[in-house]
């Protein structure tokens, strides 16, 4: 139950201003407030309280747009390491969650409340992508992503490991030791 007019021409307004002619900023908001997980008036309320000031960048309300829907996802430390594979390598979901030692479907429930940056796939063997190469740009940038940021010596080391892990066929399930996913590893770090 959304009143009428919504959104309001004040908010569509504030909300054209805010873009400042990017239209990635514009369809993320759209995407965002059309989550269907969601109320969208409560969406478009949250948005509307962003100002853009919090960023020194040209591209300081979409930097903050960014931040704020990375901010809704619960598993923060599992969310970096999956996009730190995911700017990097553009792995498959399936082969994320082997990488991580993650369980199957988990990439996709951390991933679910990133639809308007993220595209997920329902495939496992598919790969994620974002909408706007502007995404990956923000994420690599540490001024303007913060606690987001996925280059960091800390978490390149946290990747490495796994990659050395997957490599070393001392897996936890003798599966994955006799079949592994070695092969799929080798020829990405290669």
């Amino acid at each position: 139950m959304v009143p009428t007019p919504w959104p309001s021409t004040g908010a569509l307004n504030r909300l054209v201003t805010k873009s400042s002619g990017y239209f990635i900023y514009a369809t993320t908001i759209i995407k965002f407030i059309d989550d269907k997980n969601y109320r969208p008036t409560e969406r478009l309320e949250r948005i509307e309280n962003l100002d853009g000031t919090e960023f020194d960048s040209p591209f300081g309300a979409l930097d903050q747009l960014y931040t704020q829907i990375l901010r809704d996802v619960p598993l923060r430390l599992d969310l970096l390491r999956i996009l730190r594979v995911i700017v990097h390598y553009r792995f498959s979901l399936q082969h994320i969650e082997q990488l991580l030692k993650l369980k199957p479907g988990d990439v996709r429930l951390i991933l679910r409340h990133l639809n308007s940056i993220l595209a997920v796939p329902s495939s496992p063997d598919s790969r994620v992508n974002s909408h706007h190469a502007s995404f990956y740009d923000f994420l690599r940038d540490s001024t303007r992503s913060g606690i987001f940021y996925v280059d960091d010596l800390h978490g390149r080391m946290d990747l490495a490991r796994s990659f050395l892990k997957s490599l070393s066929y001392t897996h936890d399930d003798p599966a994955l030791n006799r079949a592994g996913h070695i092969g799929w590893c080798v020829s990405i770090v290669i």
